[in-house]
């Protein structure tokens, strides 16, 4: 049974989101610890997790809104789950392939059929 919303797309892309904001978060809190003046580089991964924000927001809206957000939506998931490569290694690559995979199930998700009236 096809479901009215993609559900499993949009829980997929914000896990993804999640584990990248989670990552980066991290990373930026143990190297600030260590290294005191590495501004730019807690800056750029600060970025990425700001980009992980932005894939729970587009999953979160590509459920809201599946007809208006699937197509742009599910790209941009998948353009910023890549781009999380560049800061976190991807949320040590399991955020980068988790955002993959949500934004492909959001791309590829189609609405039901309409019934014929009777």
């Amino acid at each position: 049974m096809q479901q009215s919303r993609p559900v499993d797309s949009a829980v997929t892309a914000v896990a993804g989101g999640v584990i990248v904001v989670a990552v980066g978060l991290y990373l930026v809190y143990v190297i600030t610890g260590i290294l005191h003046k590495t501004a730019g580089l807690s800056l750029v991964l600060a970025g990425t997790a700001v980009g992980g924000v932005v894939i729970i927001a587009l999953g979160l809206l590509a459920l809201r809104y599946p007809e208006r957000h699937r197509l742009l939506g599910g790209g941009l998931i998948m353009l910023f789950g890549f781009l999380s490569w560049l800061g976190t290694s991807g949320g040590y690559i399991m955020g980068l392939v988790v955002s993959i995979i949500g934004g492909i199930m959001t791309v590829v998700w189609k609405p039901p059929a309409q019934a014929p009236p009777p």
